[in-house]
């Protein structure tokens, strides 16, 4: 009995997920800027492991990012709104607002997904602080 309600919660929860982003991706190259400290920026050819998590109605969900530097801590970051789409340049962009979940104090974040009309997709996350977009996210 335990193993069918477990069951069927998880299948209920991936049935409420249905946004066209969700999924498990690895990203192979990343890039990060410090908008204070120019020596902090890099790009990096390592294997990032991002998992999307996004209700319907695009207002809730997560995306989670695993920094091979930091295999045992998460970035957690909890939707809290769909902010709208844009298209640029042959690109669409679908933007979300965030909240860090992995820092002891949440600052607000934007999440954008770039998707481009070669079917590449690429994620960046924004604040005020820094961004660092993970390109060519594959399932």
């Amino acid at each position: 009995m335990k193993k069918t309600l477990i069951t069927l919660t998880i299948l209920i929860n991936t049935l409420c997920y249905s946004q066209n982003f969700n999924g498990d991706y690895r990203s192979y190259k990343t890039s990060f800027q410090d908008n204070s400290s120019k020596e902090n920026n890099f790009i990096e050819e390592s294997e990032f492991k991002i998992a999307v998590l996004i209700d319907e109605n695009q207002t809730e969900g997560s995306v989670a990012i695993q920094d091979p530097r930091m295999p045992n801590k998460l970035l957690l970051y909890e939707v809290v709104d769909y902010l709208g789409e844009l298209k640029d340049n042959g690109t669409t962009n679908y933007l979300y607002k965030c909240l860090t979940q992995h820092l002891d104090n949440p600052i607000e974040t934007t999440i954008v997904f770039y998707y481009t009309t070669d079917k590449k997709l690429s994620l960046m996350v924004y604040d005020d602080e820094s961004s660092q977009v993970f390109f060519d996210l594959k399932k």
